[in-house]
């Protein structure tokens, strides 16, 4: 063997690196590719792609008169509209929740503005020298 040549055997797939794509974390759900097999057609793109595809094939059976190959075509799309929704759900499930705050509560409650702590002190002064108003 070459100096420089390594013993492992060429992998025969598109992925010919090491490391695993398919396992990754943070991978986005709605830009995976499909590859359907429909009855008629075999449809490839993203999950909006390929339902998309479907319904514009159900509308064109319906069209034609093939109330039977629309519904199946719509079955198709709503499976793919399925994954969508799941895709949009756990993808608001992995996102950081805002914080909202108490106004009693927050921070600020606990540091009054420099304004409200002297009208305070003022009227704490004029109500312990027994002013009323």
């Amino acid at each position: 063997m070459r100096n420089g040549q390594n013993n492992n055997k060429r992998m025969r797939n598109r992925n010919n690196n090491n490391n695993n794509n398919n396992n990754r974390r943070g991978q986005n759900p709605m830009t995976r590719v499909f590859e359907s097999n429909g009855p008629d057609i075999k449809i490839r793109g993203t999950a909006s792609h390929v339902a998309e595809k479907y319904v514009q094939l159900a509308r064109d059976a319906r069209s034609s008169g093939d109330p039977v190959a629309a519904e199946n075509y719509y079955q198709h799309a709503e499976h793919y509209f399925r994954l969508i929704a799941a895709a949009q759900e756990q993808f608001r499930q992995n996102q950081p929740q805002p914080r909202t705050e108490n106004p009693a509560t927050g921070p600020r409650a606990l540091r009054p503005s420099r304004a409200s702590s002297a009208a305070a002190v003022s009227t704490a002064a004029a109500t312990a020298a027994g002013d009323p108003g």
